[in-house]
């Protein structure tokens, strides 16, 4: 499931796998998303948790900008224009409770000035 980053200069986390956890729900989001996807999202929005899982499940492979390495491990960075707002996405997959799950560690709109 990992390290097709390296090998192929892509995501590290299978697009498909995403989607299909998002499409049962598996996701977490951090606090800091959720706080990013309430200040962003327009106000129409009535549930921002479910705006995050459409959202996953409309990134492609051409949203994606990069990867990154920290000390837990590797995240993937799209940027995909969502509810009229160019927004950056990051995310990661981890195993919780014994179920594979997509974690999205943060939501805001891109901004050269925000670090990601």
């Amino acid at each position: 499931m990992t390290g097709r980053r390296r090998r192929e200069g892509g995501p590290e986390y299978s697009l498909d796998m995403v989607h299909l956890l998002a499409r049962l729900k598996q996701i977490s989001v951090t606090g800091k998303a959720r706080s990013e996807a309430l200040a962003e999202l327009p106000r129409t929005v009535e549930q921002p948790s479910e705006a995050i899982r459409k959202t996953l499940l409309d990134l492609t492979e051409s949203h994606w900008k990069f990867s990154e390495q920290d000390e837990r491990g590797w995240v993937d960075v799209y940027r995909i224009l969502k509810f009229n707002r160019l927004l950056w996405v990051k995310i990661k997959l981890e195993k919780r409770f014994a179920k594979e799950t997509v974690i999205v560690i943060s939501f805001h709109h891109f901004d050269d000035e925000i670090q990601v």
